[in-house]
């Protein structure tokens, strides 16, 4: 038992750390940067709230971005966190 703990947990871990590792910066620069220069949304940071970015990651998501259904959420909240000229989106 105490060998199948180990390996267990280290399964449940590898099964979790994409949802977990997800980069916020990383998704947009790659999503939205696949279709538009990533400038309109740097732009746009700090001028909107989450239900706003919400509305707007899934306009975005009906044109083909590929961000996952489950992660458009989060995705806004962290936008609306975000201040003006915040990085890595407006470098």
């Amino acid at each position: 038992m105490t060998r199948t703990f180990p390996a267990a947990l280290a399964l449940v871990l590898t099964l979790a750390l994409p949802a977990l590792a997800q980069d916020p910066g990383k998704t947009v620069l790659e999503a939205c940067g696949k279709c538009h220069s990533v400038k309109k949304v740097c732009a746009a940071l700090g001028g909107k709230d989450k239900a706003a970015w919400l509305a707007t990651v899934e306009r975005m998501a009906s044109k083909g971005a590929q961000v996952a259904q489950d992660q458009r959420p989060a995705l806004a909240e962290w936008l609306a966190a975000q201040s003006a000229g915040a990085k890595p989106v407006c470098e």
